[in-house]
């Protein structure tokens, strides 16, 4: 052991990181005899407390050797718990894969590096009030379902908001379900809907335009411009966010290259955006980094 109180606080640190670390990649591995891996970080820490407990003998060395393993320990956890649950995130994200019905996602799904995880409807609407409201150039919502009820004033309102300052929205649904007469009613009312927004955007010359089309596709995405892309469960047009009987699941995917395709993909279904010309000129003047002049 060191003789210096500088040398048992490294030692403190280094070993409580160290074992920490290894003891989560071999839990990681499953490798078999570290089974309970994750724990042996706190073995340590338990046995530095106990270690100092027990032979240090001045009281203000005691006091900053417990303060150093306390800190240190806070410290490892928050970084072990960090790289589990973005290890969970990411098994989340491949295991339900095939039911997000995206071809981008599954072609690209090995280069994800970081994937947040929306659990409850209410995350869901709070997560798509808060991308309308930070949106700044491209806005892209594609639901199976929409409801008038769901587009309500709140809702609306923040789509002009969107709109004024300038970005560009696409809408799309349209997924038929087993009752298609009621399914054609929601259909009507919900394009009066967005036939009154793009109204009000052509008579106040909004600077963003509004895009919507029939989307006969089972996928539910929300794309926010470069900044991140959503895939799940939830249907953005339809579901208020309010109590249900159902979970709603869904993870958010920030690799750039991935929303580039995925808007691509998206944006070249609309009349507006057909010939390769109009659409990489509409993203250039968002995006001149991701597409750069020829």
């Amino acid at each position: 052991m060191p003789n210096s109180p500088e040398g048992y606080t490294f030692l403190i640190i280094i070993s409580i990181l160290l074992t920490t670390y290894l003891g989560y990649k071999f839990h990681k591995n499953r490798h078999s005899i570290f089974k309970y891996g994750k724990r042996l970080g706190f073995i340590v820490i338990g046995f530095w407390i106990l270690y100092t407990i027990l032979n240090v003998r001045s009281q203000s060395l005691e006091n900053h050797q417990l303060i150093v393993i306390i800190v240190t320990g806070i410290i490892a956890y928050i970084f072990v718990r960090s790289f589990f649950n973005k290890d969970k995130e990411i098994k989340e994200l491949k295991r339900n894969l095939k039911s997000y019905d995206s071809k981008i996602l599954n072609e690209n799904i090995d280069s994800v590096k970081r994937v947040e995880i929306l659990k409850t409807p209410i995350s869901h609407r709070k997560k798509l009030f808060e991308t309308i409201d930070q949106s700044q150039s491209t806005l892209i919502i594609i639901s199976g379902w929409a409801r008038e009820n769901a587009m309500n004033n709140e809702f609306r309102n923040k789509i002009k908001n969107a709109l004024n300052r300038g970005v560009n929205i696409f809408l799309g649904y349209g997924y038929k379900g087993f009752s298609e007469e009621e399914n054609e009613k929601h259909r009507v009312a919900s394009k009066k809907v967005i036939n009154d927004l793009q109204e009000w955007s052509s008579n106040i010359a909004s600077i963003g335009l509004l895009r919507s089309r029939y989307y006969p596709e089972h996928s539910k995405i929300l794309i926010c411009d470069d900044q991140f892309a959503i895939y799940g469960s939830f249907n953005w047009l339809s579901n208020k966010g309010e109590f249900s009987k159902n979970n709603e699941t869904s993870c958010v995917v920030f690799d750039k290259e991935i929303i580039k395709k995925e808007m691509n993909l998206i944006v070249r279904q609309y009349d507006d955006f057909q010939t390769e010309q109009s659409r990489r000129e509409f993203f250039r003047k968002f995006y001149p980094n991701l597409y750069p002049l020829d």
